[in-house]
């Protein structure tokens, strides 16, 4: 059996059953076919839409940048949108609107093919909005422990510095930004196998521990009473809170 003569039986079969939303539409914008995907997203039946214009059977498109996407394709040019939401559907598309072209480079009609997006874009504004609320407890923790007259700093489970409070910056006179992310041994080496070491192990364990008026280990000269607080996140003991307070002048 020749190609030609399931040529059409295949195009159809192909056009029909691809999960990708297919309509084509001739140079005055009538929609000569919607594959079976188009019509169950737009909720129409072939004998709504097709042989009818496209702003007849969907009013609403009218001015849209669909539709001037579509006369743009009319006059020539190729189409490629990575994420536009649908007027219709309210769903979020990766579109193309392509021009059909016959024998003699004359466009006879236009191809629009879109895959839908939606979950994937949802995904993404839902990760940016957990970011952004991530972001926002963060910045309030930080005004928080900010605001503490104690010297405080929070560990992770390396005893790596996820962040220390203004006080802690004042009396040490290490930045932020400098210490965060390094190992305390390496900001403070003296802090090895001391009882500090020991008290953070121990929170790591979950157990909180208290060491009564002694040097700080970055300024020898002060005398500070230290809580270690387990960082309890769901649960799970992920790092080591430190908090001092200067006890000198007792």
């Amino acid at each position: 059996m020749e190609f030609t003569q399931y040529r059409d039986a295949l195009v159809e079969n192909v056009f029909d059953f691809t999960p990708e939303l297919l309509a084509v539409y001739d140079t005055d914008l009538n929609i000569i076919k919607m594959n079976k995907a188009a019509l169950k997203v737009w909720k129409k039946t072939a004998e709504d839409a097709e042989g009818r214009h496209m702003l007849t059977v969907f009013p609403e498109l009218e001015h849209s940048d669909y539709h001037k996407d579509l006369l743009r394709a009319v006059s020539g040019e190729t189409i490629h949108n990575q994420s536009y939401r649908s007027n219709v559907s309210g769903n979020y598309y990766e579109n193309f609107v392509v021009p059909l072209r016959n024998d003699t480079g004359d466009v006879y009609a236009v191809l629009a093919i879109a895959h839908d997006n939606t979950k994937l874009i949802r995904a993404s504004e839902e990760l940016k909005k957990k970011n952004e609320e991530l972001e926002s407890a963060q910045s309030f923790l930080q005004q928080l422990i900010d605001s503490s007259v104690e010297y405080i700093s929070v560990l992770d489970r390396d005893l790596n510095i996820i962040t220390v409070n203004s006080e802690y910056e004042k009396g040490t006179g290490l930045e932020k930004e400098r210490v965060k992310g390094e190992n305390i041994f390496d900001i403070t080496p003296v802090a090895r196998d001391s009882e500090q070491h020991r008290a953070m192990e121990k929170a790591l364990a979950g157990e909180k521990t208290y060491i009564a008026k002694h040097p700080a280990l970055n300024r020898p000269e002060l005398f500070v009473d230290t809580h270690f607080i387990p960082l309890n996140i769901r649960g799970a003991i992920e790092g080591v809170i430190i908090m001092s307070r200067d006890v000198s002048a007792i």
